[in-house]
């Protein structure tokens, strides 16, 4: 019975261990569930056939779930009916002109309640109104010649039309959008109008636009890489994602070439020159990757170039692949995760002090997200060596309660009274067991969160912290595999650790890392890591001679008897992991 609470114990710390260093890459678990999408319309390479598209750079939907696209090099647009291997023409397609059945590389599409269809006609400087089964359209907006007065336009991108029947068009040449009232002969200047530039009240090369329940506009605004929303009647915008300058990190964009909003007021953006598609949720500073983010190319998982994007009831998105020449769907973005983290405390000489545990959001929601938790004492658990017993409640405040993510917020925390040490170990832990949240689904390991209750005197010493290697090899091959360690703080005297190899029979898989290596895939070994005066950074070599296995295994590396330091991380267990060239691609 020792031996089986061993295991888990042991699996339990590996497992949270895997869940910290995703944290600390800052890699969501949503954007790994992106996955691929599947292609509704074209796929069959440039074209004009009915089954083929040339630029898609729009889409829209309607109630029966059909596909509208602005087929911009054919001059035309197309109806793709759900499940259907090519499509209708329902606008354009007589080559391209200024005439009514004619149109000029349009290049945005949009519905209203009664399914007539906006169009976009870029070239032509104008927006024109197809009712259902017409043959030619009616000019709703410009078409009187480039230019920026009020009847004017300049290069018409992207457009939304409201339920007044209201259009809104990304005149990209003016760097504005202007909003046309039903019979109009002139637009009025929404956003932007203060020539090209990066202020609140500035657009730089607006492409598409879309409106929210409320009546705000959204604008992708290229030239500045930002998506800036202008409230109803504002003379300027507030930037609700992106404007950190050209980039592919998390809070960035590189011109941003469609968005599209959802019930809820996530934005969804195509991210066009880091060709994959960025959910925002209201209020944060970054955003996930929900498509592509592959790189640039042609696979079910890739973008040729992401454009015009849309958004349906169920959550699934729809964008305007125009490098791909096709249009594909991908999957609603994946539920956020909560995932349990741990904290640090040392141990009070008198009264208490607050041990705080950390709990993060994989993805931050839109709407308020709750968690119970509740300390958890395990009679009978195992003694570690390395950090002593289970704190008896003695030793802390039994306490529970509900964490409330507030939309946008992603991450909180727990907070333990904790009193001392009533068993004299040198460090004690605490188990935070997070459970049944509303809004998102558990994560970690069993929803399990961790504290540490450090003892007093040895709190100024600096930690041993285990790391993390990686190898891929081919099966029969022999490498070396290197284990990180570093010193939190450079020491003034030599700091030493003993380390050695771990096999835990029985183990079960982690779902990142696949099996634990059977010894006979690695040559178990021990050893000891000396940082010398002023040095914080060591590894250890493991031999690996892979033989019989064709998935991720991994090896585990316990850290133990330090020397003029204390141990970190969780129970000082480090792990490697080992990935077969041949069949995982590595």
């Amino acid at each position: 019975m020792r031996t089986r609470s061993l295991v888990c114990s042991l699996v339990m710390l590996v497992a949270l261990l895997s869940g910290i260093d995703a944290l600390a890459a800052g890699v969501p678990a949503a954007a790994a569930a992106a996955a691929v999408g599947v292609t509704i319309a074209g796929g069959n390479g440039y074209g004009s056939a009915a089954n083929q598209l040339a630029s898609p750079f729009d889409v829209a939907l309607d109630a029966s779930g059909n596909v509208y696209i602005a087929d911009a090099a054919n001059h035309r647009v197309q109806r793709w009916a759900p499940g259907a291997t090519s499509g209708v023409t329902v606008a354009g397609g007589h080559r391209e002109g200024p005439a009514v059945n004619q149109l000029s590389y349009p290049q945005g599409v949009a519905l209203d309640t009664s399914g007539n269809l906006y169009i976009a006609d870029t070239f032509n400087d104008r927006v024109q109104r197809w009712a259902p089964g017409a043959t030619s359209g009616v000019t709703v907006a410009g078409g009187i010649g480039r230019g920026a007065a009020a009847d004017q336009l300049s290069l018409t991108l992207g457009l939304a039309v409201d339920a007044q029947r209201n259009v809104y068009v990304a005149d990209f040449g003016n760097n504005r959008v202007q909003r046309w009232a039903p019979g109009a002969t002139s637009g009025a200047t929404v956003a932007g109008g203060n020539g090209a530039g990066a202020a609140a009240n500035q657009l730089d090369g607006a492409t598409k636009v879309a409106l929210d329940t409320s009546g705000n506009l959204y604008i992708a605004d290229g030239g500045n890489n930002r998506v800036q929303r202008w409230a109803p009647g504002a003379t300027s915008g507030v930037t609700v994602a992106g404007g950190n300058g050209r980039g592919a990190a998390a809070n960035q964009l590189d011109l941003p070439s469609g968005v599209a909003v959802d019930a809820q007021g996530n934005l969804y953006i195509s991210d066009g020159l880091n060709v994959r598609v960025q959910l925002w949720a209201p209020g944060t500073t970054s955003g996930v990757t929900v498509a592509g983010g592959n790189g640039q190319g042609s696979n079910a998982n890739q973008f040729g170039g992401p454009q015009g994007i849309r958004v349906d009831a169920n959550g699934s998105i729809y964008v305007a692949d125009g490098g791909g020449y096709r249009v594909q769907r991908w999957p609603a973005a994946a539920a956020t995760t909560v995932l349990p983290g741990s904290g640090v405390v040392a141990a009070p000489v008198s009264g208490t002090a607050d041990l705080d545990v950390s709990v993060t959001l994989t993805v931050a929601s839109s709407t308020a997200i709750t968690v119970p938790w509740t300390t958890l004492h395990i009679p009978g658990a195992p003694t570690s060596p390395l950090f002593g017993p289970q704190a008896p409640p003695s030793d802390y405040t039994a306490v529970s309660g509900v964490v409330t993510f507030a939309p946008g917020q992603a991450t909180a925390h727990v907070t333990i009274p904790v009193s001392g040490h009533s068993t004299g170990a040198d460090h004690e832990y605490v188990v935070v067991s997070f459970h049944d949240p509303t809004g998102a689904r558990m994560g970690g390991f069993w929803g399990l969160g961790f504290g540490l209750i450090e003892s007093a005197p040895h709190a100024a010493l600096p930690s041993v912290v285990p790391g993390t290697g990686r190898v891929a090899l081919p099966v029969g091959a022999t490498a070396d595999l290197d284990v990180s360690v570093t010193l939190s703080a450079p020491s003034a005297l030599p700091v030493s650790i003993a380390w050695t190899t771990v096999y835990v029979p029985g183990a079960p898989p982690i779902p990142d890392d696949g099996y634990q290596a059977p010894q006979t895939d690695y040559t178990p070994v021990s050893g000891v890591v000396t940082f010398a005066p002023g040095e914080t950074t060591g590894h250890v070599t493991i031999p690996v001679h892979l033989n019989h296995f064709v998935s991720a295994e991994y090896v585990l590396v316990s850290f133990h008897d330090p020397g003029g330091a204390k141990v970190g991380g969780v129970w000082g267990i480090g792990r490697g992991v080992i990935t077969a060239v041949d069949c995982c691609g590595t």
